[in-house]
């Protein structure tokens, strides 16, 4: 006998599959510095990714079965691991996973997975949220319809607190866009999605979250003296003041201090 010569049979025909989007990028601009990843489907790996040079972004498409669920593994080897960054985008080019730098503890281990589902959705999600205009306790938010529809749920939580499962109460229905979102806490960090309704039955999937900050209300009365403060570090190491934004209610100026 000779061989073995080793292959895989397919996983489906051509006509069965629909492209996928990886998106590459470096922190620090000179490659993933040996870092790969494997995009592979039913075990059989079907593309290696990898940066060679530069900051990115580096597209690679990768033609995938429909229906069937493919992993992202993070291979072992390769250095500066935290600063490796990379985007999967769906046959729509919607984007359905994220890994930021900093991730280098993911190294050797399957970081996604999904099914493939090559099939438009009948309610395309909307797209570029836009945050208009934001005050101490409302944010107005635009977005770009995903299709025809004319009806948006929009919802505003707590920065982290994580893609809407649909029972939150904080949801709001509207035909309005842009649109004024309320009640919010000044000097608080939020995040947005908003998401399409095509019909009673057929609602688009979530798009964000967009972040923003809610500006800090100062209330005061004239010549009240009012003292913010933000330390951070040991003795001189690493102190630093942030301001995000102020306003005066009783329409006094206001006058920022630093002291040394």
């Amino acid at each position: 006998w000779e061989g073995p010569v080793n292959f895989d049979t397919t996983i489906c025909d051509a006509a069965d599959q629909c492209v996928f989007t990886f998106i590459l990028e470096d922190s620090f601009g000179d490659g993933w510095n040996g870092n790969t990843m494997t995009v592979s489907q039913n075990g059989i790996p079907l593309q290696i990714l990898t940066l060679a040079t530069g900051t990115g972004p580096l597209e690679i498409q990768v033609p995938l079965c429909d229906g069937v669920p493919f992993e992202l593994f993070w291979n072992a080897g390769g250095s500066f691991a935290n600063e490796v960054m990379i985007t999967v985008n769906d046959a729509f080019d919607d984007e359905i996973y994220v890994m930021p730098e900093g991730s280098g503890a993911l190294q050797n281990t399957q970081i996604f997975s999904s099914i493939v589902n090559c099939t438009p959705p009948t309610c395309p999600r909307p797209d570029d949220i836009t945050i208009v205009d934001v005050s101490p306790t409302s944010v107005e938010v635009s977005w770009t319809p995903g299709g025809v529809e004319t009806t948006w749920e929009v919802i505003v939580q707590p920065l982290g607190t994580g893609y809407p499962d649909g029972t939150e109460p904080e949801i709001i229905q509207t035909t309005d866009n842009p649109y004024l979102y309320e009640g919010l806490t000044p000097g608080t960090e939020y995040e947005v999605y908003v998401r399409g309704i095509c019909a009673v039955d057929d609602l688009s999937d979530w798009e964000g979250p967009v972040n923003f900050n809610t500006p800090y209300l100062v209330d005061c009365e004239a010549g009240e003296v009012v003292n913010i403060t933000y330390c951070y570090g040991n003795g001189t190491n690493g102190v630093f003041v942030e301001i995000f934004s102020f306003q005066s209610s009783g329409g006094f100026p206001l006058n920022i201090l630093f002291n040394s």
